[in-house]
């Protein structure tokens, strides 16, 4: 806790992240099998998801035997909780958006190529698309959720927070999969930023709702995510000129990528303040953190 709260070292939790994660792969998916460690795997995966997207790296909990493990930890409670089968099931899904993220920054950095007919485009498209697909039969079972779990009573506040969580990371991690949608096929860009503001504006009306003091500094960061879309708006709906070269297709597509990406990486503009009586230490954020920090899990 003190390495996470001390800015006088912005090293000092990514140091602690790196020698944690070192631990729980050397003890590989079937060192789990008291409830305590558990619980001590089900603490180090959110982390090791933001860390991975942070650096720009792939998770090795993309392995099917680790997602195998993380699903296993599922307990059927009255509320949503951090072991509900929803819960898991998202951030199952979410695993793969390090990964997917890796590999669309190299090929945009590293290939000048980049048609709709190429077979790099065509593979992350079909990645992109099924973790859309996902995401999207994901949707449908909270949705089918919260039908049913508010049919006979009020949720209780504890079940309305964790929903407010819980989708609010779905809606930041469908604003990148819009963005992602729109890099790959220029042609459809503008239609999948539509998309990509739709949900933004979705963040915005979930932050105006209350909730529980603890939560302000979770929605802070998904507002800083929808902040980016709308800045970047104008240069993602934009339609490519036909007089465009392949080559200039190219650039164009680079710039409006590295715009957005360093907005993401970049430290907020603005840090909602925290509800009354509440200790503003934990909005303290390190520069080198940007918004990715506890932001997705």
């Amino acid at each position: 806790m003190h390495q996470l709260l001390d800015t006088s070292r912005t090293d000092a939790w990514s140091h602690h992240l790196r020698g944690s994660t070192r631990l729980i792969q050397h003890r590989t998916p079937s060192g789990f099998p008291s409830e305590f460690e558990k619980a001590m795997f089900l603490a180090i995966v959110g982390p090791t998801v933001e860390s991975a997207l942070l650096n720009n790296t792939h998770c090795f909990l993309e392995d099917p035997k680790w997602k195998a493990l993380y699903l296993s930890l599922a307990q059927e409670t009255a509320h949503l909780t951090d072991r509900s089968p929803l819960v898991l099931q998202l951030r199952t899904i979410l695993i793969d958006l390090p990964g997917l993220w890796h590999d669309m920054n190299h090929a945009l950095c590293h290939n000048d190529d980049l048609s709709s007919s190429s077979a790099l485009v065509s593979s992350l498209l079909t990645r992109t698309e099924d973790f859309d697909a996902r995401m999207t039969a994901w949707q449908e079972a909270y949705k089918t959720h919260c039908l049913r779990t508010s049919l006979c009573a009020h949720p209780a506040q504890q079940e309305i927070d964790k929903r407010r969580e819980v989708y609010g990371s779905f809606l930041e991690c469908l604003l990148l999969t819009k963005r992602f949608l729109g890099v790959l096929v220029d042609a459809d860009r503008p239609r999948h930023e539509r998309a990509c503001q739709r949900v933004a504006h979705e963040v915005m009306q979930l932050q105006e709702q209350q909730c529980s003091p603890h939560l302000w500094l979770f929605c802070t960061y998904k507002v800083d995510v929808a902040r980016t879309v709308f800045e970047t708006r104008e240069a993602w709906e934009e339609p490519t000129p036909g007089s465009f070269t392949a080559a200039t297709m190219a650039l164009a597509r680079r710039a409006r990528w590295d715009e957005w990406c360093a907005m993401l990486r970049a430290p907020a503009k603005t840090v909602l303040p925290p509800p009354p009586g509440e200790d503003a230490v934990g909005g303290v954020r390190h520069p080198a953190q940007g918004m990715f920090r506890s932001a997705i899990y």
